[in-house]
């Protein structure tokens, strides 16, 4: 008989010990949902179908509970569509992940300087190698940035300067990769609409203003927040011939 192929789910060991069993489960499903992506976009019935149970409204209160704690970023389109991103601080809390296990990409390096805190708990020769990788997961997470907003198709940007590159990796710093994206994705779909916001920013400008990047955050984003009460609007609504 051949042998099952099996899979595993990874689980921070801070969340695990908090005590929350069923919650860090989740976390760990989630995360397996969103290795090829780097999000998942699981209906709660999916997620409770996962986790043996019948019904839904704890998957909410679980999901409410893990984006308030930071383990996740939840995002929606047009209030309907979600995608969850699974956030996680490589330097502290992730476990190693077993040599048997399928390996995964990091979905976000939270913070550049705490990783290189880590190392110096390290044998010197290994500080060489360590260095190299953050400094290549930043620069591929860089021109991925750069390629979704170009994605927009809104103020292209042609190539990635040394300039451009060490604002987009402060930032990264500063909020996350997920959230970036999100803020990127969100500025766009308010471009494109009938919104009365429709500046058109170069991806500099928009990173580097004070009242660019942050403010289309999903949560939090006063722009955002703006365009959603707009869009949800009754007049809107009956205009889309949803009402």
């Amino acid at each position: 008989m051949p042998e099952e192929k099996q899979y595993f789910y990874i689980i921070p060991a801070e969340l695990l010990e908090k005590g929350d069993i069923t919650k860090a489960l989740l976390y760990g499903i989630i995360y397996s949902f969103s290795k090829s992506k780097g999000y998942c976009w699981p209906s709660n019935k999916c997620l409770a179908t996962k986790l043996h149970r019948k019904s839904t409204k704890r998957i909410s209160n679980y999901l409410t509970e893990l984006k308030n704690e930071k383990w996740i970023n939840v995002r929606y389109k047009n209030r309907i569509y979600r995608k969850i991103y699974p956030l996680i601080n490589l330097s502290s809390s992730a476990p190693q992940s077993n040599s048997s296990a399928p390996q995964s990409k990091p979905i976000a390096l939270k913070s550049t300087k705490e990783c290189l805190k880590k190392q110096d708990q390290c044998p010197e020769k290994q500080h060489s190698s360590i260095n190299s990788s953050i400094k290549s997961s930043i620069n591929k997470e860089t021109i991925n940035i750069l390629k979704l907003w170009n994605k927009q198709e809104i103020m292209n940007c042609v190539a990635m300067t040394e300039k451009l590159s060490k604002l987009i990796t402060v930032k990264i710093k500063d909020y996350s990769l997920e959230l970036i994206k999100d803020a990127i994705e969100n500025y766009s779909e308010i471009y494109h609409s009938k919104f009365y916001f429709n500046h058109p920013w170069s991806l500099l400008t928009f990173l580097k203003q004070g009242n660019a990047l942050p403010s289309f955050f999903t949560e939090g984003g006063e722009k955002w927040k703006s365009y959603t009460n707009w869009y949800n609007s009754p007049e809107q609504v009956k205009e889309r011939g949803e009402g």
